[in-house]
């Protein structure tokens, strides 16, 4: 009588040695192909072949846990509340990171952050430690002393786009933004303009006092002293912007030009002179700080400083890659501005 096997048979799924074996090369030219390494095309077209044939799904987590290498790189978007100059910033950031990530066949994940002070962002540091990431760049990242801490803590390699603690042993990529605001208030000078509002971010932000900076230098060079009135702290966004002009306009000051920390509160503040029926560069000019894309598409369209934006992101990708690879120290790069007139200031005669 025969006997019948109470078990089935169990089929196993290819593995990547089946697939080398059966297009006859190494499984590490197997794993290149997969990771869209350069191989000769002959080969490729093999190893394709054979993973078709054999219907093989790479296992993607024990791949990284062999090599230690995730092809991932991990971007933080920080949490605000209200629409700041940060909405439009991170897309264009996020493409020049984008280019630089593919050249090197990586991936990208956003990593939400909250952005507040006791944030350690655990799921950036979770996702190192499990090989989700090879490393990160952090967008916007405010004075987040902690989440800092938990980056050296772990010798995640990072770069942050913006401006961090001199004492912070981390690479950086930002714009001059002393340079920057100098040149926004030299040219409303060079129009003839002596009293010059400036409507900055809160100063205990470090990129904050550097631009502060820059209007302080312009107006020294002219031997003008500054005039508190004339300046005002407000939220660095649109609502910000409108809200801090609202104030001004209550002081009744007679400034004849305004310089604001970034575009978005220029745009807040000619929304709230323009309701208020004060023309705009005919009355009061305007100039902000880098070059939105919106700035070009409001009326009057707005004078502003370039930032490089793409090639912040596509900078801060290069300075990641070399940390990853060669583990770099904490790089600094600065990246120029420059000045774009339009028709918020009027023109010099």
């Amino acid at each position: 009588m025969k006997t019948v096997s109470l078990f089935r048979r169990i089929e196993m799924k290819a593995t990547i040695r089946d697939v080398a074996n059966l297009a006859g090369v190494s499984p590490a030219t197997v794993s290149r192909v997969l990771n869209n390494r350069p191989v000769k095309e002959e080969t490729r077209k093999k190893i394709e072949a054979a993973i078709e044939k054999l219907d093989y799904y790479p296992n993607v987590l024990a791949q990284n846990f062999v090599s230690n290498i995730s092809y991932h790189i991990g971007v933080t978007i920080t949490e605000r509340e209200g629409l700041t100059a940060v909405d439009q910033f991170n897309p264009v950031l996020l493409q020049g990171i984008m280019k630089i990530a593919k050249n090197e066949s990586y991936s990208i994940t956003l990593i939400p952050f909250s952005g507040r002070s006791d944030d350690k962002n655990n799921l950036l540091v979770d996702m190192y430690r499990r090989n989700a990431i090879d490393g990160a760049i952090v967008l916007d990242p405010g004075e987040n002393q902690s989440l800092f801490l938990e980056i050296l803590k772990h010798k995640i390699p990072t770069v942050v786009i913006g401006r961090i603690p001199q004492n912070l042993p981390i690479a950086t990529v930002d714009t001059d933004n002393v340079e920057g605001i100098y040149l926004a208030v030299k040219h409303l000078l060079d129009l003839g303009h002596r009293k010059i509002a400036y409507l900055s971010a809160p100063l205990h932000f470090i990129a904050s006092q550097d631009r502060y900076a820059g209007y302080q230098k312009a107006l020294a060079e002219r031997g003008i002293l500054i005039d508190p009135n004339l300046v005002l702290e407000a939220e660095a966004n649109f609502e910000g912007g409108y809200q801090g002009m609202l104030q001004f306009l209550d002081k009744k000051l007679e400034a004849t030009a305004l310089c604001a920390f970034n575009d978005a509160m220029a745009i807040g503040a000619i929304k709230a002179l323009q309701e208020n029926n004060i023309k705009i560069p005919e009355e009061i000019a305007v100039i902000g700080h880098d070059d939105l894309p919106a700035s070009a598409m409001i009326y009057p369209a707005l004078s502003t400083v370039h930032s490089p934006i793409e090639d912040m992101g596509a900078e801060a990708a290069k300075l990641l890659f070399r940390k990853i690879k060669e583990q770099t120290g904490a790089e600094r790069k600065i990246m120029p501005v420059e000045l774009k007139i339009r028709q918020s200031c009027g023109y010099s005669k």
